[in-house]
């Protein structure tokens, strides 16, 4: 009975910790993201972040431009813990659809 109350009471000292880093990393995706969207698609409506760990380049999160018809183009994995983007070159007129 004693293990049982111990594993609860640990799983409650850590679940509030899990939730707040994945609350952390979730915003610092969606800020980062706004910036790729902004600067690789131009035409966009709007952006999707989400958390893959199957993902091709390693688990991590994902920066997807949706597009007016609710269609996603994958933009950028940005990592395990996303960061603001650094300086990237500016895509040719050629690249950004227009």
């Amino acid at each position: 009975m004693l293990r049982i109350v111990v594993l609860i009471a640990l799983g409650a000292l850590v679940l509030p910790l899990v939730l707040s880093i994945f609350s952390v990393a979730k915003a610092a995706a969606d800020r980062a993201c706004v910036v790729y969207v902004t600067a690789y698609d131009a035409n966009a409506a709007g952006f999707r972040t989400s958390f893959d760990l199957f993902a091709p380049g390693g688990p991590g999160w994902e920066c997807r431009a949706v597009s007016t018809g609710g269609g996603d183009t994958l933009i950028a994995e940005m990592g395990l813990l996303p960061a603001a983007p650094r300086q990237f070159p500016q895509p040719s007129p050629e690249e950004r659809g227009a």
